[in-house]
Protein backbone atom coordinates (compact mmCIF):
# COMPACT_ATOMS: atom_id res chain seq x y z
CA UNK A 1 0.00 0.00 0.00
CA UNK A 2 1.68 2.97 -0.71
CA UNK A 3 2.05 6.04 1.91
CA UNK A 4 -0.92 8.43 2.78
CA UNK A 5 1.52 10.93 2.45
CA UNK A 6 1.92 14.08 4.14
CA UNK A 7 -0.48 13.97 7.01
CA UNK A 8 0.83 10.68 8.38
CA UNK A 9 3.70 7.60 8.16
CA UNK A 10 2.45 4.47 5.80
CA UNK A 11 0.83 1.44 7.86
CA UNK A 12 3.23 -1.22 9.18
CA UNK A 13 4.00 -3.77 7.47
CA UNK A 14 3.68 -7.22 8.78
CA UNK A 15 6.84 -7.10 9.76
CA UNK A 16 8.97 -5.78 12.21
CA UNK A 17 6.03 -4.89 14.55
CA UNK A 18 5.48 -1.31 15.13
CA UNK A 19 2.67 1.27 15.04
CA UNK A 20 1.95 3.75 12.47
CA UNK A 21 1.35 7.60 13.54
CA UNK A 22 -2.58 8.58 14.08
CA UNK A 23 -3.56 10.75 10.94
CA UNK A 24 -5.67 13.56 11.57
CA UNK A 25 -9.57 14.01 10.24
CA UNK A 26 -9.02 16.25 7.72
CA UNK A 27 -10.47 17.41 4.20
CA UNK A 28 -9.67 15.10 1.45
CA UNK A 29 -8.16 16.06 -2.09
CA UNK A 30 -10.49 17.34 -4.99
CA UNK A 31 -10.73 13.93 -6.83
CA UNK A 32 -9.50 13.29 -9.93
CA UNK A 33 -11.69 13.87 -13.22
CA UNK A 34 -12.93 10.29 -14.48
CA UNK A 35 -11.32 8.50 -17.25
CA UNK A 36 -12.55 8.21 -20.37
CA UNK A 37 -15.76 6.21 -20.74
CA UNK A 38 -14.04 3.93 -23.05
CA UNK A 39 -11.04 2.99 -20.75
CA UNK A 40 -13.13 2.37 -17.56
CA UNK A 41 -13.64 -1.61 -16.87
CA UNK A 42 -17.00 -2.94 -15.38
CA UNK A 43 -17.63 -1.79 -12.07
CA UNK A 44 -17.29 -4.89 -9.80
CA UNK A 45 -20.75 -6.31 -8.46
CA UNK A 46 -20.12 -6.35 -4.97
CA UNK A 47 -19.77 -3.58 -2.95
CA UNK A 48 -19.61 -2.34 0.94
CA UNK A 49 -20.81 0.52 2.47
CA UNK A 50 -19.83 2.95 5.53
CA UNK A 51 -22.76 2.29 7.87
CA UNK A 52 -22.65 3.53 11.96
CA UNK A 53 -20.25 5.88 12.25
CA UNK A 54 -19.67 7.55 15.80
CA UNK A 55 -16.63 9.90 17.31
CA UNK A 56 -13.99 10.85 14.44
CA UNK A 57 -13.74 8.65 11.77
CA UNK A 58 -11.19 9.21 8.62
CA UNK A 59 -11.40 7.54 4.88
CA UNK A 60 -9.54 7.40 1.74
CA UNK A 61 -10.38 5.31 -1.81
CA UNK A 62 -7.51 3.92 -3.10
CA UNK A 63 -6.83 7.04 -5.72
CA UNK A 64 -6.56 9.34 -2.85
CA UNK A 65 -3.42 10.39 -0.93
CA UNK A 66 -5.10 12.48 1.92
CA UNK A 67 -7.44 10.94 4.49
CA UNK A 68 -11.05 12.84 4.54
CA UNK A 69 -14.11 12.35 6.99
CA UNK A 70 -16.07 9.42 6.92
CA UNK A 71 -19.70 9.88 5.32
CA UNK A 72 -22.38 7.43 6.43
CA UNK A 73 -23.56 5.52 3.10
CA UNK A 74 -20.34 5.91 1.36
CA UNK A 75 -20.05 3.23 -1.31
CA UNK A 76 -17.02 1.02 -0.46
CA UNK A 77 -14.69 -1.11 -2.91
CA UNK A 78 -11.08 -2.65 -3.03
CA UNK A 79 -8.26 -0.22 -1.68
CA UNK A 80 -10.59 1.75 0.47
CA UNK A 81 -9.73 2.15 4.07
CA UNK A 82 -10.76 3.06 7.42
CA UNK A 83 -9.31 4.44 10.52
CA UNK A 84 -10.43 5.00 14.10
CA UNK A 85 -9.91 7.49 16.56
CA UNK A 86 -9.93 7.09 20.02
CA UNK A 87 -13.46 7.39 21.48
CA UNK A 88 -14.48 6.26 17.90
CA UNK A 89 -16.07 3.54 16.39
CA UNK A 90 -17.13 2.39 12.57
CA UNK A 91 -18.93 -0.43 10.62
CA UNK A 92 -18.69 -1.36 7.41
CA UNK A 93 -21.52 -3.40 5.42
CA UNK A 94 -20.45 -5.97 3.07
CA UNK A 95 -24.41 -7.30 2.41
CA UNK A 96 -26.02 -8.73 5.60
CA UNK A 97 -22.63 -9.11 7.23
CA UNK A 98 -20.88 -6.06 9.15
CA UNK A 99 -17.53 -5.48 9.88
CA UNK A 100 -17.45 -2.95 13.21
CA UNK A 101 -13.96 -1.59 14.07
CA UNK A 102 -13.13 -0.13 17.60
CA UNK A 103 -11.66 2.66 18.81
CA UNK A 104 -7.67 2.92 17.24
CA UNK A 105 -8.26 0.43 14.13
CA UNK A 106 -7.34 0.66 10.88
CA UNK A 107 -8.76 -1.02 8.49
CA UNK A 108 -7.54 -1.27 4.51
CA UNK A 109 -10.33 -3.70 2.18
CA UNK A 110 -7.14 -5.77 -0.16
CA UNK A 111 -9.80 -6.92 -2.18
CA UNK A 112 -13.30 -7.18 -2.40
CA UNK A 113 -14.67 -9.11 -4.97
CA UNK A 114 -17.98 -11.12 -5.50
CA UNK A 115 -16.84 -14.20 -3.44
CA UNK A 116 -14.05 -12.93 -1.75
CA UNK A 117 -13.26 -10.54 1.17
CA UNK A 118 -9.78 -9.81 1.92
CA UNK A 119 -8.60 -6.58 4.68
CA UNK A 120 -5.43 -5.63 6.17
CA UNK A 121 -5.72 -4.56 9.77
CA UNK A 122 -2.53 -3.47 10.74
CA UNK A 123 -3.88 -2.37 14.48
CA UNK A 124 -7.19 -2.30 16.77
CA UNK A 125 -9.72 -4.47 17.01
CA UNK A 126 -12.58 -5.80 14.47
CA UNK A 127 -15.97 -7.53 15.18
CA UNK A 128 -16.97 -9.63 12.07
CA UNK A 129 -20.64 -10.66 12.49
CA UNK A 130 -20.95 -12.80 9.15
CA UNK A 131 -24.63 -13.76 8.47
CA UNK A 132 -24.48 -14.93 4.98
CA UNK A 133 -21.33 -16.38 3.61
CA UNK A 134 -22.21 -19.23 0.65
CA UNK A 135 -20.08 -22.08 0.24
CA UNK A 136 -17.00 -20.49 -2.01
CA UNK A 137 -16.92 -17.38 0.18
CA UNK A 138 -13.78 -16.01 2.22
CA UNK A 139 -12.95 -13.81 4.22
CA UNK A 140 -9.67 -12.91 5.48
CA UNK A 141 -7.79 -10.47 7.49
CA UNK A 142 -4.40 -10.17 7.83
CA UNK A 143 -2.71 -8.77 11.09
CA UNK A 144 0.68 -8.28 11.60
CA UNK A 145 1.48 -11.78 12.47
CA UNK A 146 -0.43 -13.69 10.59
CA UNK A 147 -3.60 -14.35 8.19
CA UNK A 148 -6.95 -14.92 9.92
CA UNK A 149 -9.28 -16.94 7.17
CA UNK A 150 -13.05 -17.29 7.70
CA UNK A 151 -15.04 -19.58 5.36
CA UNK A 152 -18.80 -19.56 7.14
CA UNK A 153 -20.75 -17.17 9.30
CA UNK A 154 -19.64 -16.94 12.72
CA UNK A 155 -19.13 -14.11 14.95
CA UNK A 156 -15.25 -13.04 15.54
CA UNK A 157 -13.04 -10.54 17.05
CA UNK A 158 -9.73 -9.82 15.69
CA UNK A 159 -7.02 -7.79 17.54
CA UNK A 160 -3.81 -6.77 15.75
CA UNK A 161 -1.98 -6.46 18.89
CA UNK A 162 1.46 -5.02 19.04
CA UNK A 163 5.24 -5.46 19.60
CA UNK A 164 3.78 -5.35 23.13
CA UNK A 165 0.68 -6.72 22.97
CA UNK A 166 -0.48 -10.28 21.32
CA UNK A 167 -2.74 -10.96 18.61
CA UNK A 168 -5.75 -12.30 19.68
CA UNK A 169 -8.50 -13.85 17.42
CA UNK A 170 -12.10 -15.35 19.38
CA UNK A 171 -13.96 -17.56 17.64
CA UNK A 172 -17.84 -16.79 19.67
CA UNK A 173 -19.40 -18.89 16.47
CA UNK A 174 -18.32 -20.39 13.18
CA UNK A 175 -14.45 -21.44 12.47
CA UNK A 176 -11.38 -19.67 11.78
CA UNK A 177 -8.17 -20.70 11.03
CA UNK A 178 -4.51 -19.06 11.62
CA UNK A 179 -1.57 -19.13 9.36
CA UNK A 180 2.05 -17.38 9.68
CA UNK A 181 5.17 -19.04 8.25
CA UNK A 182 5.53 -22.66 10.29
CA UNK A 183 2.24 -21.71 11.97
CA UNK A 184 -1.36 -23.08 11.36
CA UNK A 185 -4.02 -22.74 14.23
CA UNK A 186 -7.51 -23.83 13.84
CA UNK A 187 -9.72 -22.15 16.13
CA UNK A 188 -13.44 -23.86 17.17
CA UNK A 189 -16.67 -21.87 18.52
CA UNK A 190 -15.30 -20.88 22.14
CA UNK A 191 -12.19 -20.21 21.29
CA UNK A 192 -9.26 -17.46 21.32
CA UNK A 193 -6.16 -17.89 19.62
CA UNK A 194 -3.06 -16.14 21.16
CA UNK A 195 -0.32 -14.86 18.93
CA UNK A 196 3.11 -13.54 19.88
CA UNK A 197 6.42 -12.75 18.81
CA UNK A 198 6.31 -11.93 14.68
CA UNK A 199 9.07 -9.43 13.34
CA UNK A 200 12.68 -11.34 13.36
CA UNK A 201 11.04 -13.96 15.87
CA UNK A 202 9.09 -16.95 15.02
CA UNK A 203 5.12 -16.10 15.48
CA UNK A 204 4.03 -18.48 17.78
CA UNK A 205 0.51 -19.52 19.00
CA UNK A 206 -2.06 -21.22 21.63
CA UNK A 207 -5.43 -21.52 21.82
CA UNK A 208 -7.49 -20.96 25.19
CA UNK A 209 -11.26 -20.61 26.30
CA UNK A 210 -13.06 -17.92 24.89
CA UNK A 211 -12.00 -14.04 25.93
CA UNK A 212 -14.69 -11.64 26.02
CA UNK A 213 -13.40 -8.07 26.03
CA UNK A 214 -15.72 -5.13 26.56
CA UNK A 215 -15.65 -4.76 23.17
CA UNK A 216 -16.73 -7.80 21.78
CA UNK A 217 -19.46 -7.77 24.45
CA UNK A 218 -20.81 -4.60 23.42
CA UNK A 219 -21.02 -6.08 20.01
CA UNK A 220 -22.70 -9.04 20.79
CA UNK A 221 -25.37 -6.51 22.68
CA UNK A 222 -26.06 -5.30 19.37
CA UNK A 223 -27.61 -7.72 17.54
CA UNK A 224 -29.50 -6.32 14.56
CA UNK A 225 -32.67 -7.95 12.91
CA UNK A 226 -32.15 -9.61 9.85
CA UNK A 227 -33.11 -8.22 6.26
CA UNK A 228 -35.77 -10.24 4.43
CA UNK A 229 -34.67 -12.89 2.22
CA UNK A 230 -35.17 -12.25 -0.96
CA UNK A 231 -32.99 -8.88 -0.50
CA UNK A 232 -30.34 -10.36 2.22
CA UNK A 233 -27.78 -9.81 -0.37
CA UNK A 234 -28.35 -6.25 -0.64
CA UNK A 235 -25.76 -4.28 1.16
CA UNK A 236 -27.93 -1.93 3.32
CA UNK A 237 -30.88 -3.99 3.68
CA UNK A 238 -30.49 -4.50 7.21
CA UNK A 239 -31.20 -1.55 7.87
CA UNK A 240 -34.60 -0.79 6.37
CA UNK A 241 -36.29 -3.36 8.74
CA UNK A 242 -37.46 -0.92 11.40
CA UNK A 243 -37.42 1.88 9.15
CA UNK A 244 -40.56 1.40 7.16
CA UNK A 245 -43.54 -0.80 6.28
CA UNK A 246 -43.43 -3.55 3.55
CA UNK A 247 -46.86 -3.60 1.34
CA UNK A 248 -47.70 -5.35 -1.65
CA UNK A 249 -48.26 -2.82 -4.34
CA UNK A 250 -50.56 -3.09 -7.71
CA UNK A 251 -48.41 -4.82 -10.62
CA UNK A 252 -45.14 -4.59 -8.68
CA UNK A 253 -45.53 -6.60 -6.10
CA UNK A 254 -43.98 -6.28 -2.69
CA UNK A 255 -42.49 -2.87 -2.10
CA UNK A 256 -41.50 -0.43 0.42
CA UNK A 257 -42.31 2.14 2.27
CA UNK A 258 -40.18 4.45 4.32
CA UNK A 259 -41.33 6.06 7.70
CA UNK A 260 -40.88 10.10 6.60
CA UNK A 261 -42.77 13.60 6.72
CA UNK A 262 -45.07 13.78 4.72
CA UNK A 263 -44.62 15.52 0.89
CA UNK A 264 -40.84 13.45 1.29
CA UNK A 265 -39.35 12.93 -2.33
CA UNK A 266 -36.46 10.88 -2.86
CA UNK A 267 -33.17 12.28 -3.73
CA UNK A 268 -33.85 15.23 -1.83
CA UNK A 269 -31.87 15.20 1.47
CA UNK A 270 -28.15 13.95 0.06
CA UNK A 271 -25.92 14.60 -2.33
CA UNK A 272 -24.32 13.47 -5.24
CA UNK A 273 -20.33 12.45 -4.79
CA UNK A 274 -18.17 11.64 -7.70
CA UNK A 275 -17.11 7.28 -6.39
CA UNK A 276 -14.87 5.78 -8.30
CA UNK A 277 -15.36 3.23 -10.39
CA UNK A 278 -18.85 3.96 -10.55
CA UNK A 279 -19.13 7.47 -11.37
CA UNK A 280 -22.13 9.71 -9.87
CA UNK A 281 -23.29 8.23 -7.16
CA UNK A 282 -26.14 9.17 -4.77
CA UNK A 283 -24.94 9.45 -1.14
CA UNK A 284 -28.65 9.83 1.11
CA UNK A 285 -27.87 11.12 4.58
CA UNK A 286 -31.19 9.14 5.85
CA UNK A 287 -29.61 5.63 8.43
CA UNK A 288 -31.54 3.31 5.61
CA UNK A 289 -30.49 5.28 2.88
CA UNK A 290 -28.11 3.34 0.84
CA UNK A 291 -29.73 0.08 -0.59
CA UNK A 292 -32.66 1.88 -1.95
CA UNK A 293 -30.33 4.21 -3.46
CA UNK A 294 -28.27 1.60 -5.54
CA UNK A 295 -30.68 -1.29 -5.76
CA UNK A 296 -34.48 -1.84 -7.76
CA UNK A 297 -36.41 1.73 -8.10
CA UNK A 298 -38.38 4.43 -6.43
CA UNK A 299 -42.31 4.52 -7.70
CA UNK A 300 -45.69 6.68 -6.14
CA UNK A 301 -48.32 4.23 -4.95
CA UNK A 302 -51.29 5.90 -3.55
CA UNK A 303 -49.60 8.94 -3.83
CA UNK A 304 -46.37 7.94 -1.50
CA UNK A 305 -43.17 7.25 -2.60
CA UNK A 306 -42.31 3.19 -2.69
CA UNK A 307 -38.90 1.17 -3.37
CA UNK A 308 -39.86 -1.61 -5.05
CA UNK A 309 -36.48 -3.83 -4.69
Amino acid sequence: MPPIAPLRTAPPSIAPLRLPLAPPVAAGPPLAAPPPIATQPDPPARLGRLAALSGAVSFHTADQEQWATAVPNMPVTSGDAIWTEPGARASLDVGPNRLTLDAGAELTLTTLEDRALQATQPQGSTYLHLTLVPPGDTYAVQTPRALVGIAGPGRYEVTAGDANQPTLISVVQGAARVTAPGLTLDIAPGQTATLTGGGDLPTTGTLGPLLRSPFLQAMLAQERPAPRRAIARMTGATDLEGQGTWAKARGVGEVWYPAVEPGWTPYRNGRWSWVAPWGWTWVDDAPWGFAPFHYGRWLQQDGRWAWAP
